[in-house]
């Protein structure tokens, strides 16, 4: 939403002091290629839960990285319209906080061109009141991860909000080893990185869907944005911002596959695996003492599975179960149905001892 209004003079007004204190916030944005925001006052911070100086590193001059990525195009046009010729004008977007939640807030900029023709806009941005927002309800239930990561292959985490910090922080690791791409499906490792080559090339990758693995190995089908907040002479020495807001009816619907599934298959299995040969694929949708550590419902491609599955089978078994997996796949078992394959076969256990023969687990794909 973009309403004009009368042109202001912001020094006039005092805006950086009292005005920007009483009102909310104040920012103030460079004007001139490259746009950026050259400051962002404490009580802004304050607002979205930062300190200046974290705040400050996290966006690196890129003010959209914490703006909800429907709003970014809308508040571009706002910006380029005010570069373009000194005026003010208002604006209606949503920011993302420290803890992932929104704030839905109006910016009024002012754009002033100065005596040397350097032009720049100041804004003072207000949280919109209760009143004034009917989809007050439905933003405060969002929650967005925001995550800053450098453009090496495996996208290494360098920065990132609380709700990024919930997913992917567990006991043990180093803050400075996180690595983005080890909490994505492996099959959709390649979507990420398309993304992330959109967004060195023009500033925003658009959206995309993705299973996101926490730190816990839950599964979450995600929609992911990039922003490119300090493009590098390679994208390699870029820096990037990932958005990543989990969906919340796939999310429950995964839980209530998952509920089915341990309430059907208790009394018979200890784990269930669901192939999908359309997409070549294979989730772990029931574990009771785990066969596999994969996490629950991702996908994983049948290749992919196949070579951590025997991993864990006892050697001597490993070339009958491997013959048993390339006759599941031939034949497609339980595709038409017929009756279910079946093997008797031992695995290693979790710490690394023999599981006997006795209690070894009837593989089926059905």
């Amino acid at each position: 939403m973009v309403e004009k209004g009368p042109f202001c003079d912001v020094h006039a007004a005092g805006l950086k002091g009292n005005i920007a204190n009483k009102l909310g916030g104040y920012h103030r944005c460079y004007l001139e290629d490259p746009i950026h925001v050259e400051f962002v006052s404490d009580n802004l911070c304050s607002m979205l839960g930062y300190k200046k100086s974290e705040l400050d590193d996290l966006i690196e001059g890129c003010y959209t990285a914490v703006m909800h990525p429907d709003d970014a195009a809308s508040f571009d046009a706002f910006v380029y319209r005010l570069a373009e010729a000194d005026g003010c004008e208002s604006v209606i977007y949503r920011l993302v906080k420290r803890d992932g939640s929104m704030v839905r807030v109006a910016d009024t900029m002012t754009s002033i061109t100065d005596d040397e023709g350097v032009t720049r806009g100041y804004s003072v941005v207000c949280e919109m009141p209760e009143d004034e927002s009917p989809l007050r309800s439905m933003i405060q239930k969002e929650r967005m991860a925001v995550v800053k990561v450098s453009g090496g292959s495996h996208a290494p985490i360098e920065q990132m909000n609380d709700a990024a910090a919930e997913q992917v922080i567990f006991s043990g690791i180093n803050r400075d080893e996180l690595r983005f791409m080890d909490f994505v499906a492996v099959s959709d490792r390649g979507i990420v990185r398309k993304a992330v080559e959109r967004a060195y090339a023009a500033a925003y990758s658009g959206k995309e869907t993705i299973v996101f693995v926490s730190a816990d190995g839950e599964a979450f089908r995600s929609s992911l944005w990039v922003d490119c907040i300090r493009p590098g002479k390679t994208l390699e020495d870029s820096r990037f911002c990932i958005k990543l807001e989990i969906e919340s009816a796939y999310q429950q619907s995964c839980e209530a596959k998952l509920s089915f599934s341990k309430q059907l298959f208790s009394n018979f299995a200890e784990d269930v695996f669901e192939v999908d040969w359309a997409e070549n694929s294979v989730k772990y949708i029931c574990r009771n003492k785990g066969l596999i550590d994969i996490a629950l419902n991702v996908r994983v491609f049948v290749e992919d599975f196949k070579e951590m599955f025997l991993g864990r089978v006892l050697p001597e078994d490993r070339e009958k179960v491997d013959e048993f997996c390339r006759n599941v796949m031939v034949s497609k078992s339980g595709s038409g149905g017929s009756e279910p394959m079946k093997i008797r076969f031992a695995m290693e256990k979790e710490d690394d001892t023999t599981q006997s023969p006795s209690r070894a687990r009837n593989a089926s794909y059905a």
